[in-house]
């Protein structure tokens, strides 16, 4: 059985990180993994680009004002459509509390949710929703 992760960046198309490009995209899938990086873009579902070793799809809505929320919906979508694989499946989430919800509402089980954070939102954001 493969191990899929699927990792859902605060980054927009091309990524251009060093987390994102060195780690998630040439690393990871080095070791045998299969890796779907999630970021901002203007794409369709299944629209996506070789990015390294990894695929990258640049399919969700910019991270500004509230099409924020609206990507609640469309990582609920990726994380049902992974669900029913039979391969492992791992949930990466980086610095946006938005897709850490849906993901961890809308996961199997069995399946693991990790979340990296690099900004203190709890103590830094002036906005309720992100504290």
């Amino acid at each position: 059985m493969k191990c899929k992760i699927l990792a859902f960046v605060d980054k927009s198309y091309p990524a251009n990180h060093s987390f994102v490009d060195d780690f998630l995209a040439y690393t990871l899938p080095l070791s045998n993994l299969s890796v779907d990086i999630y970021v901002s873009g203007n794409s369709k579902f299944n629209s996506s680009l070789d990015y390294y070793n990894a695929k990258i799809f640049p399919y969700l809505y910019k991270r500004k004002g509230c099409l924020r929320f609206f990507n609640f919906f469309k990582v609920k979508k990726i994380v049902n459509k992974y669900s029913s694989l039979d391969d492992d499946l791992i949930i990466l989430v980086r610095n946006e509390p938005i897709y850490l919800y849906s993901a961890s509402k809308f996961k199997k089980k069995e399946t693991k949710l990790f979340f990296q954070q690099s900004f203190p939102y709890e103590r830094s954001s002036g906005f309720f929703i992100k504290k």
